[in-house]
Parts: C-alpha cells; structure tokens; sequence
C-alpha cells in the first residue's frame, strides 16, 4: 500500500478560472520523499502512478539543482 499527501488549491476569488473544475496541487509520496504538481485530474493520475517508483536520489538532485539555480 502507497502513501500520499495531496494539496489541492484552487484560484483566488475573482481570478478567471480555465475550468469549473480545476483541480491543481501537489502530491507527495511519503515512502519516497518524491512529489510532483499537477494542473488537472489526468496529471494527478499520472503522478500517482509514477511517484512510487521514483528513485528518492534522482528527486534529491533534482531538488539540489533547482535550488542552485535560484541561488
């Protein structure tokens, strides 16, 4: 059994919306420490899919180089 923490949020009050139903967020997988954004359900899907089976080094590295880019 796999383990997520999904965060939903939606546009702000007042803010054009591309759909009546837009779901974006972040999902989290807690065995891998691994997580990823998505704009719509087929995303989510696609990130519950994948998260599971991401290496936890290579979303590390992924991490550390975006972090030296913003430095």
């Amino acid at each position: 059994m796999d383990t997520f923490v999904i965060r939903l949020w939606s546009p702000a009050d007042g803010a054009p919306a591309a759909g009546s139903h837009e779901v974006r967020g972040v999902a989290r997988h807690v065995g891998s420490g691994g997580s990823g954004t998505f704009r719509d359900e087929t995303e989510l899907l696609v990130l519950l899919r994948e998260l599971p089976r991401r290496d936890v080094r290579s979303a590390a590295s992924e991490a550390d180089a975006q972090n030296a880019s913003i430095r």
